[in-house]
């Protein structure tokens, strides 16, 4: 399947239909530290963002549109990492950030 070539493909897709947000996770995005990224979920939490739409990209990543177009421009690695091993990392990563806010001992700085 094709990557969305726009923000409005990916809502058409159904892939961010409630989302407020739009975070695309592309090579090309900035690098975060997990206690960046926990403060970046509470900077959303507390403005009042509803949902986030978390967008891997295809075979051939992201058109340069829906980079352009997206609220946020992730990078989870330098790498290239298979769609989902990309998926897992996401996840353990906002469940990092997620024990982070929580003020639990799962993070080790």
């Amino acid at each position: 399947m094709p990557g969305f070539r726009s923000l409005s493909d990916a809502v058409k897709g159904g892939a961010a239909d409630l989302a407020r947000e739009a975070a695309v996770l592309d090579e090309q995005g900035k690098q975060v530290t997990s206690r960046e990224l926990a403060r970046k979920l509470s900077d959303w939490e507390l403005g009042r963002t509803k949902a986030v739409a978390f967008l891997i990209g295809g075979a051939d990543g992201h058109s340069d549109e829906l980079r352009r177009t997206a609220d946020w421009c992730w990078s989870l690695s330098p790498l290239t990492l298979q769609h989902e091993l990309a998926l897992v990392v996401l996840l353990e990563q906002l469940y990092r950030a997620r024990c982070i806010n929580a003020g639990t001992p799962y993070h080790r700085d």
